[in-house]
């Protein structure tokens, strides 16, 4: 479960808290996932617990591609959540420790799950969607901020493939 977690969320690109704290009832729409809730780690008991709004205090609607509604599909309904393991909440820990897992088995260096928000928002820009599309598909309230996430994810060659077509 937690790998469909990792999964999907190169294709929704949510902070990994508010990954977790997704519920049924946050899909209703075919189309679009209503992002409205966090989980956060106390500091002191180092416990899991979800809030009621996210970290900017503003819900917001996230675009389901297809691949990401087939992913949903395959999830079975166990729970009011629905990323759930033995009829408990998945924690941002756990996928955590899924990409540290990975990495190496891999042999690759553990990238943290924040990087995943990155690879979205510099996959819409490298493929046209417009910034502030991404700017608010990612929560932020600046577009500086959403700035910061991107990189050029192309080859060389694909780059300046583009860069020639362009000019």
């Amino acid at each position: 479960m937690a790998f469909l977690a990792v999964k999907i969320n190169f294709l929704l690109g949510l902070r990994v808290g508010e990954l977790v704290a997704l519920k049924w009832k946050d899909c209703k729409e075919q189309s679009h996932i209503h992002v409205v809730r966090e989980e956060v780690r106390n500091q002191e008991t180092n416990l899991y617990h979800v809030l009621e709004h996210t970290k900017t205090n503003r819900d917001r609607y996230v675009i389901l591609v297809p691949k990401a509604i087939a992913i949903l599909e395959k999830i079975p309904k166990e729970g009011s959540y629905i990323f759930m393991r033995n009829r408990e909440r998945i924690t941002s820990r756990q996928l955590a420790y899924v990409l540290e897992k990975f990495a190496e088995r891999q042999g690759a260096r553990t990238k943290s799950t924040h990087k995943m928000r990155k690879t979205y928002a510099s996959n819409l820009n490298a493929n046209g969607v417009p910034l502030d599309c991404i700017r608010q598909m990612l929560g932020h309230s600046n577009l500086s901020t959403t700035l910061e996430y991107i990189y050029n994810p192309l080859a060389e060659k694909e780059t300046y493939d583009l860069i020639a077509k362009v000019l």
